[in-house]
C-alpha cells in the first residue's frame, strides 16, 4: 500500500512537468547548442581557407558522395543540395581544424 502512494505521488507531481522541466530533474543536457554547426564552404571559400587541392577534391568527393545517397534516397534537387554543401563544409572545416 506504502508503494502505491509513493507512485501515486510520484506521478501527481510529475504529471504538470514540461519536456523542458523533465530535462532539468533528470539532468540531460543533451542538446547541441542552436549554433554549433560550422558553416557551410563553398569551393572557393575552401582555397581561401587554406586547404590543399588534395583535401579539397577528397572533400567534395564526399560531399558528392553523400549528395548521391540522398538522391537515390528520392529526396528533392534542394535537400540534395543542401547535403553536399553541409558536407563539404564539414569537411572543410575539419580540415582546417587539423
Amino acid at each position: 500500500m506504502r508503494m502505491h502512494c509513493v507512485l501515486a505521488l510520484a506521478v501527481v507531481l510529475l504529471a504538470g512537468c514540461t519536456d523542458a522541466d523533465w530535462s532539468e530533474v533528470v539532468g540531460s543536457k543533451s542538446d547541441p547548442p542552436v549554433n554549433a554547426d560550422p558553416p557551410a564552404a563553398d569551393p572557393p571559400a575552401a582555397a581561401r581557407a587554406g586547404i590543399s587541392a588534395a583535401t579539397d577534391r577528397y572533400c567534395q568527393t564526399a560531399a558528392k558522395a553523400r549528395e548521391n545517397d540522398v538522391a537515390v534516397q528520392g529526396f528533392e534537387d534542394g535537400i540534395q543540395r543542401a547535403a553536399y554543401d553541409k558536407t563539404y563544409g564539414d569537411c572543410v572545416y575539419w580540415a582546417v581544424r587539423r
